[in-house]
């Protein structure tokens, strides 16, 4: 079996893979190897750990292998691991290493009692410098329970996922303790207690107490809801801003999911982003204790295409009802779980849904969701009146072959585009789509019917209108008595010299006034998002309401973007607010809500779908794909 050495640049434990997370280097071999084959493989695992100390080193792999004659993989992972851990050190000091570097690393490697895969894992997870570990192998001696306690030791992480780099004054008094073994049967009772108490000055103290006592002063369940509400704390601004004791309160991990670290959602949520009012405190309270696994998807359905993305149509109380009625109806729970994915639902406001539930039921919505779907999407624009589409939706919800006059049209002229487009076989195959819309949408209903409308009980509809639809409040400025022209005619006593008809007063509107006014708002959002003595705005040739609506969605885009690829290690991203700009001046009335679309998508993580440099790109190609003006296909 021919096996292929590694000549490349090592992999240190700075190096990060696309998720953040620091990546290890190779591992060594993780199960014991016998017999000739697996012994050339053993082999070949040590050449390629010398090889890679050798880069680092500078000498040959002969020279190091002459030093330390490996016989095992720990051998070699053990000289390795503190090799990286040793050009590290300098590395962050600014220093070169110096030509007797191998026997500053022998020193160490030769103190060590044993030379392991599990000390060689260790030093890769303490991150310290070489001469720290010296001692402490010492102390560690061969006792397997102390290695393992070192390594737990040294592999934690606070509520914020920063390494806890204990001080190596600590570390000795616990491992020169006759407790270590206690501790490390019992770690993980002691974990969040040494999380939370290990940056106070009397820490190593009180924990030798604690583990000379037979039962410990604290309870671990306490302790563990506390790490877990810092580290909520820590990946979302919403909840920073709550007290602990108000978290303690409501405490739910569930609920606390729901608020992840978005910049909207401040914004969206609260009436103050600096301050939260009893208000705001009582809803967060309520949405954090009531989520549990029945409610959690739809209402982080609900968050994710409401309040992350854009701002809420919805006040808190439309939100707590409907929240409400996800809880005790689980028709209508499962009802919005199919339809919450449309983007016309989205934009629906709760009350509209909730509305469409109490009149015509959520088990009748439920069975036939693709109707209602498509009838908010097509005919909502129709009826103005809410009792008109609530007729309209109970006469054709149970239609199995019901088609909107939208779709009717758009099926029409696929049909004309296909008998132009294609040259030999287009009658055939428009001919083939007709038959089948005439079969589908005209012959199937008159053999199978239309389905039964539902019933409605009229004056329930009227109050349910009522209640979720109330009227805008009535302006209290006195409006003069109007006079019929009936009454007119009835009074003989006034004549016709009296009556003087007042002709509406046409008022001028200032265009450039206006203008104006939408300029400085686009200025006002730049200067808010772009710290910068550069002027933005006088890149853009148009200032329309339309474009600075999708403004801020441009400007966040770019910040994230931006702080995703200097993750991912890029020095120099190559999206820029500029970028922005430029699909500022894209956007007009026929792209915009392709635009609005492309700017929110995200991914499961989180993550933008497309930044704002790949949405400027694909509406320059629809935009290049379109029929000119004067084409047979615009007319």
């Amino acid at each position: 079996m021919k096996i292929n050495k590694i000549n490349t640049y090592p992999v240190t434990y700075n190096a990060q893979n696309k998720t953040g997370n620091k990546t290890p280097g190779f591992t060594g071999l993780q199960q014991r190897v016998t017999g000739v084959f697996q012994s050339r493989k053993t082999q070949a695992i040590i050449n390629d750990y010398i090889d890679r100390t050798s880069y680092y080193l500078m000498q040959s792999p002969a020279e190091i292998k002459q030093a330390i004659a490996p016989k095992t993989i720990g051998d070699s992972a053990i000289l390795y691991r503190l090799t990286e851990s040793y050009i590290s050190d300098l590395a962050k000091n600014k220093q070169i290493a110096p030509k007797n570097s191998l026997g500053v690393i022998m020193n160490v490697y030769n103190s060590m009692p044993n030379h392991t895969l599990q000390i060689a894992e260790l030093i890769k997870t303490g991150r310290k410098p070489i001469n720290e570990y010296q001692e402490l192998f010492k102390l560690a001696g061969k006792n397997r329970q102390k290695h393992d306690l070192l390594n737990k030791l040294l592999s934690l992480r606070d509520f914020e996922q920063k390494e806890i780099n204990l001080p190596q004054e600590e570390l000795i008094k616990i491992l020169s303790s006759d407790k270590t073994n206690k501790l490390n049967k019992n770690f993980k009772d002691f974990r969040p207690y040494i999380i939370l108490n290990y940056n106070k000055a009397d820490f190593t103290e009180n924990l030798l107490k604690e583990l000379s006592s037979k039962q410990p002063s604290f309870n671990r369940t306490q302790l563990d809801k506390q790490l877990k509400i810092q580290q909520s704390k820590a990946r979302s601004h919403i909840l920073n801003m709550l007290p602990d004791k108000f978290l303690e309160d409501n405490y739910s991990p569930l609920g606390f999911k729901l608020f992840p670290n978005y910049e909207h959602l401040i914004e969206n949520i609260t009436s103050d982003t600096n301050n939260l009012n009893k208000n705001d405190l009582d809803f967060l309270g309520y949405v954090i204790s009531t989520t549990n696994k029945n409610n959690f998807a739809a209402r982080a359905k609900y968050f994710e295409s409401d309040m992350f993305y854009r701002k809420s149509k919805n006040s808190k109380s439309d939100i707590l009802e409907f929240f409400k009625r996800i809880d005790h109806d689980k028709n209508f729970k499962k009802l919005y779980e199919k339809i919450s994915e449309h983007q016309t639902v989205q934009d629906t406001p709760l009350q509209e849904l909730l509305l469409y539930a109490d009149t015509i039921g959520s088990k009748n919505l439920l069975k036939r969701a693709d109707n209602f779907v498509r009838m908010l999407k097509f005919d909502s624009y129709k009826y103005k009146n809410k009792e008109d589409m609530i007729i309209h939706i109970s006469k054709r919800l149970n239609n199995k072959f019901y088609i909107t006059q939208t779709e009717l049209n758009n099926a029409r002229e696929d049909e004309y585009y296909t008998r132009i487009r294609n040259v030999f076989f287009g009658n055939t195959k428009a001919n083939i789509k007709r038959y089948k819309r005439k079969l589908t949408y005209d012959f199937m209903p008159k053999i199978f019917g239309t389905g039964n409308p539902i019933k409605l009980d009229m004056n329930k509809v009227r109050e349910m209108i009522a209640k979720h639809m109330p009227k805008p409040a009535v302006s209290e400025m006195k409006l003069s008595p109007q006079i019929k022209p009936s009454e007119l005619a009835a009074k003989s006593s006034v004549s016709k010299k009296q009556i003087t008809i007042i002709k509406p007063i046409k008022i001028k509107q200032d265009y450039k006034q206006q203008k104006l006014l939408i300029k400085q708002e686009a200025q006002k959002i730049l200067k808010a998002r772009i710290h910068s003595k550069k002027d933005y705005s006088a890149d853009i040739k148009n200032f329309t309401k339309m474009r600075n609506e999708l403004l801020p969605d441009m400007l966040i885009s770019v910040k994230e973007t931006r702080a995703a690829q200097r993750a991912q290690g890029a020095k120099h991203p190559n999206v820029s607010n500029a970028d922005a700009i430029k699909l500022y001046n894209q956007i007009n009335g026929k792209n915009r809500k392709l635009a609005k679309y492309l700017l929110t998508k995200r991914k499961e993580n989180g993550e933008l779908e497309f930044n704002v440099k790949q949405v400027s790109a694909l509406l320059d190609e629809i935009q290049s794909k379109r029929p000119p003006k004067n084409s047979i296909n615009n007319k």
